[in-house]
């Protein structure tokens, strides 16, 4: 899947993105494989106890350049991670933390979930966590910069929490947010809460509401609200009234459950029957953590007959897990000398034509095209070359007065090298590589490139106004040459709409430009046909950047100087 990923769509960064990507049972030789095809491969959100008690899987990550973790603690105390049902243990907790600590980690993220079953003790607890992460911070100098982030519970169809009470009051949950918030600020840390409290309303009834809700969003969707980064319009007093009844205080939808109890969508048919998702919420609201049946440590483990699984090949696949740990110091050290070997890379260029589908492609988006183009033609390349930049007019020489969005003549950085070899200091991609990169970019007119390409700039541009007429072309091109304050004679040219701008020989020696033609062949465009010279700067034509977005930049000569 990720060759297929990477061919089709030419990205450079991969992230791996799930709670629960370490739990593979050979994640290590996964990192390496994934560092041998992609430039940057970064790992997201993951299970906490995993990344502790893998021998090897911390090390690979600090090898991969990981140095922002997220840890989902879910619960302020012990005892509220116990009703989550999490499965991690203060202990493996704070070894994971002192680790980051040790390792110098920049920055971790810790969240967790307000539900309103949390007592005076369970925030006694998390005040006490935040004064000993206070003291661990004042012994490790530069210490991590540390953000808690917390939001409302919302409980879900199909778990054990759907039996649980709804928890509408607001006062409570905003206040038990102010109490983590003063304990964290107090140590001094950052929080903040990650959902509003309309928002917060909102999913929970959209996740356990009826058939009615078919109605109340086509009501939302008449009136034009919508939830883009957080929800546009009185969403909430659409839902408030569609479920009035259920809003009431003493109704059944906000109490808790029992276990006859019948939910919306109870037709549907799924594995687990809800005798065993009452009897664990029942379990959870006594604060015990549930045996595991899912093998991720050396814990024992068993089946607790929940009824996921199918048959006994799945039920093994979950009890007999493993994750291949004996020779994870080895690979955490190739790990290392991989990543090491890619940012030492030194680039092989390559001169080419890009068509004027290029044009208007920002850099990154380039890249990701010209990347595909390649391993489309050639997919046996993939792991052989990582990246493709433009290397000229975004170049830091180059960037302040070309930049992005161009097409036509430039010069390309392709990264790639030998993983199999990483012995070199400065590694580079091989000559049979470089061929078949260039044999696959030969439509564009791909030239070998050995050249310093300081030394190249901009000699034939050509600027299409596809929304300007003749008369603005030529005031605007009248303004630009007033603004660079250099002297031009103008004249008529051999066209009808056509006129020629020369610039006069001392201001030639500003080397900006020496020539400049306007010309009109349609009704609503214009083209400027410009003569440019080492110090040739779009931004003086078009200062605002959203000026480039309504034209049409084409450099059709490189010169050299």
């Amino acid at each position: 899947m990720a060759k297929n990923l990477i061919r089709n769509t030419g990205i450079s960064t991969l992230e791996l993105y799930s709670f629960n990507f370490n739990a593979h049972s050979d994640i290590l030789s996964l990192l390496l494989d994934l560092n041998r095809m992609f430039d940057r491969v970064n790992m997201m959100s993951q299970r906490a106890d995993i990344l502790v008690n893998t021998p090897g899987m911390l090390e690979c990550e600090l090898a991969g350049e990981k140095r922002s973790f997220t840890i989902g603690v879910e619960g302020i105390s012990a005892g509220m991670r116990a009703l989550y049902k999490k499965g991690l243990s203060s202990g493996d907790l704070w070894r994971l933390i002192e680790r980051l600590y040790k390792e110098k980690t920049r920055e971790i993220k810790f969240f967790y979930i307000i539900s309103g079953f949390e007592t005076d003790a369970d925030l006694e607890e998390f005040t006490q966590f935040c004064q000993r992460l206070q003291q661990l911070s004042e012994q490790h100098r530069p210490s991590p910069r540390l953000l808690f982030s917390a939001g409302y519970l919302v409980r879900m169809p199909f778990t054990p929490l759907r039996y649980a009470p709804l928890e509408f009051n607001r006062e409570k949950l905003e206040g038990l947010s102010s109490q983590i918030q003063k304990a964290v600020e107090t140590a001094g840390f950052e929080y903040r809460l990650a959902m509003d409290w309309e928002e917060y309303l909102a999913d929970q009834m959209l996740v356990l509401g009826d058939y009615r809700l078919a109605e109340a969003l086509e009501t939302a969707a008449q009136k034009g609200i919508l939830y883009d980064d957080g929800i546009r319009g009185d969403l909430l007093g659409v839902m408030t009234r569609t479920f009035s009844q259920e809003m009431q205080a003493e109704s059944s939808f906000l109490a808790e459950k029992s276990s006859e109890y019948d939910f919306p969508l109870s037709f549907i048919h799924h594995a687990i029957p809800g005798s065993f998702l009452y009897k664990t919420y029942k379990e959870a609201l006594e604060r015990q953590e549930a045996p595991k049946c899912f093998k991720d440590s050396e814990e024992a483990t068993h089946c607790m007959a929940c009824g996921a699984c199918r048959d006994q090949s799945e039920r093994a696949l979950l009890t007999e897990h493993r994750i291949a740990g004996d020779p994870a110091q080895v690979k955490a050290k190739l790990l290392a000398e991989i990543i090491r070997a890619k940012r030492r890379t030194r680039p092989r260029y390559v001169k080419v034509l890009l068509g004027k589908e290029y044009g208007g492609a920002f850099p990154e988006y380039l890249s990701a095209l010209l990347l595909r183009k390649v391993l489309t033609e050639k997919p046996e390349l993939t792991g052989r070359i990582f990246r493709i930049s433009e290397a000229l007019w975004t170049s830091p020489d180059w960037n302040e007065r070309i930049g992005w969005g161009f097409s036509g003549e430039t010069v390309l950085a392709l990264y790639g090298c030998n993983f199999n070899n990483l012995s070199s200091d400065s590694p580079i991609m091989d000559d049979e590589t470089y061929d078949e990169v260039l044999e696959s970019l030969s439509d564009l007119q791909a030239q070998a490139f050995e050249s310093d390409q300081e030394r190249l700039y901009p000699q034939e541009i050509e600027i299409t106004l596809p929304i300007m007429e003749y008369n603005g072309a030529l005031s605007l091109c009248r303004k630009w040459l007033a603004s660079l304050r250099v002297a031009c004679t103008e004249r008529k040219g051999s066209l009808p709409n056509q006129r020629i701008f020369e610039i006069a020989p001392k201001d030639k020696k500003k080397r900006i430009l020496s020539e400049v033609q306007v010309l009109s062949e349609a009704t609503h465009e214009s083209r400027l046909l410009i003569t440019g010279g080492p110090k040739f700067s779009i931004n003086d034509l078009l200062p605002a950047e959203e000026d480039r977005f309504s034209v049409s930049f084409h450099i059709k000569k490189l010169g050299t100087l």
